[in-house]
């Protein structure tokens, strides 16, 4: 059993781009916790579930010429509730992970041109969201093939959605947003390796992932293209020293 209570003070004063002063006292008092149960099954084998309840703290967004409405966010709260399963053996390991979060105030990073005849006036800043939620599967796994060889491999699936929400656009317009995925949110990220490691102190590694479109902002409709990127590591170790090879994107995939 784990709580915890924080308090955030912010005192700000500042000016907008029209020179007009602005001024926010924040003052939040945060709690959260977590209750875990853990069971040992045996010869290497725990079940596990708990319930969890996180938090981001609120603020204010500094930039001269966002709207003064815009200035502020509130914090964000999270509970999560989630049950697994790991085993650890000679050879495999093995882990699986169910979780299901709700968001409440949920933060989001916006962008928009907060002057129409400005185009300097367009810039990120964080807001809040109505709610969302975030439902997930994680599945993790390595097996020792032979002595010198061991294959890894990871499955996360992913379903999230953010409620509708208004948020001020420029001076007198509001927009709404929301009632979709959330941004950086891919519905699958998978992940497979082979590992060789010699007597002799000689090591390789050759490694695949993989993710789902997803969508760049939560303020525009631009996504990704799924994609898929090789990576690679050889090297020579011996005693404290090692020296290694690597690369990232072998493929040199563009994404």
């Amino acid at each position: 059993l784990n709580l915890r209570l924080d308090r955030n003070a912010i005192d700000y004063t500042g000016t907008t781009d029209s020179a007009d002063r602005v001024g926010f006292d924040i003052s939040q008092w945060l709690t959260g916790g977590k209750l875990a149960l853990n069971r040992q099954l045996g010869a290497g084998q725990t079940l596990f579930a708990a319930v969890s309840r996180g938090y981001r703290a609120g603020g204010v967004n500094q930039h001269p010429r966002l709207a003064a409405q815009n200035r502020p966010y509130d914090p964000e709260y999270l509970l999560n509730f989630e049950v697994g399963y790991r085993a650890t053996g000679p050879k495999a390991t093995t882990s699986l992970t169910l979780f299901h979060a709700m968001r409440d105030d949920q933060q989001v990073s916006l962008s928009s041109q907060q002057n129409p005849g400005d185009p300097n006036s367009f810039f990120f800043f964080t807001a809040n969201a109505s709610t969302g939620r975030s439902s997930g599967i994680e599945l993790e796994q390595s097996y020792l093939l032979l002595p010198q060889l061991r294959l890894s491999g990871a499955l996360g699936l992913l379903s999230t959605h953010v409620d509708a929400y208004t948020f001020e656009t420029a001076a007198g317009t509001s927009a709404i947003l929301g009632d979709r995925a959330t941004a950086h949110a891919p519905s699958y990220t998978a992940q497979l390796a082979a590992d060789y490691a010699a007597p002799n102190g000689l090591f390789a590694r050759l490694e695949i992932t993989a993710s789902d479109a997803f969508f760049h902002s939560d303020s525009h409709d631009q996504k990704s293209d799924a994609y898929q990127l090789f990576h690679g590591r050889l090297g020579y170790k011996r005693g404290p020293l090692t020296i290694a090879l690597w690369g990232r994107n072998l493929l040199d995939e563009r994404y």
